[in-house]
């Protein structure tokens, strides 16, 4: 089984056990793969994801455009892993949650989740709440996907600057409360 780690909170950094992944750049196979992974174990129709990272390309060029940046994350992410990372039929792709990978913004989500739930009597003087925000704010390295810029498609470049704005509001609320 080949451990993937994604590093999306910051500039991307993936590794495929201790390789680094390199071969996916900035573009649209890296947002493609952001897109699945952060809501793994949800299908997304194939023309869908045509259509959001190439509008401007008629159907079957975009169809065909997926199917190359499908095969090129395939290829730089090691699938086929047992189970495969990314679940490819005729009609739609996912990202597989009962693979082996990691992922920085939902292990994030996670520890703050975690917090959220704690039952306080004093949220201020939760020393194991204290520590999971410390470990929460140690995973962010700077914007969700910085670098990446997607403003070919109106919609992909949406996406972006919603998960953008969201993790950093939850970044400054974990540190409002570390403060």
């Amino acid at each position: 089984m080949a451990h993937l780690a994604l590093a999306l909170l910051g500039p991307a950094r993936i590794a495929r056990g201790d390789e680094p992944v390199t071969t996916l750049g900035a573009g649209k196979a890296l947002a493609l793969l952001a897109y699945l992974a952060v809501t793994p174990d949800r299908p997304r129709p194939r023309e869908s994801l045509a259509a959001l990272l190439w509008p401007e390309q008629p159907e079957e060029n975009a169809r065909h455009s997926l199917r190359q940046a499908l095969t090129t994350l395939r290829k730089a992410i090691g699938d086929p892993a047992a189970p495969p990372h990314l679940l490819v039929t005729r009609d739609a792709v996912t990202f597989n949650g009962a693979s082996d990978y990691q992922l920085d913004s939902a292990e994030f989500g996670r520890l703050l989740e975690v917090c959220r739930e704690h039952p306080h009597r004093h949220p201020d003087a939760c020393a194991a709440c204290a520590e999971r925000l410390e470990r929460a704010t140690r995973l962010v390295r700077g914007e969700f996907l910085a670098g990446v810029v997607l403003d070919e498609s109106e919609e992909l470049e949406e996406w972006l600057r919603a998960w953008r704005d969201r993790l950093q509001r939850q970044t400054l609320a974990a540190l409002t409360l570390l403060v």
